[in-house]
């Protein structure tokens, strides 16, 4: 087995895109739901990369690019994830005496 340039580039990326996914995006939801409160969080920066993810996740299908699929597909199921966890925070938040 012969290995590519290109296969190693995707494997990279891939990896790289993982553990940016699953270990940033937990540890954010982690932080959020353990403070309570949305303080220091930038809601537009993730709800712009749920936008960034889902438009690239098209354009991998578009392109039958497994990786761009697989790589931001991830990526819009974990910032999809801590979306919903921002607003529940957030609106949770909101319903405690004194908010």
């Amino acid at each position: 087995m012969t290995l590519t340039l290109d296969a190693i580039i995707s494997t990279l990326t891939l990896v790289s895109t993982l553990s940016l996914k699953l270990i940033g995006f937990p540890s954010q939801i982690l932080k959020v739901r353990k403070a309570g409160h949305l303080e220091g969080v930038s809601v537009l920066y993730f709800g712009l990369g749920f936008i960034t993810y889902f438009f690239w996740t098209i354009h991998g299908i578009l392109q039958k690019d497994v990786t761009v699929i697989v790589g931001q597909g991830i990526g819009v199921i974990a910032s999809g994830v801590l979306l919903l966890v921002l607003h529940q925070t957030a609106k949770n938040a909101s319903k405690k005496p004194g908010a």
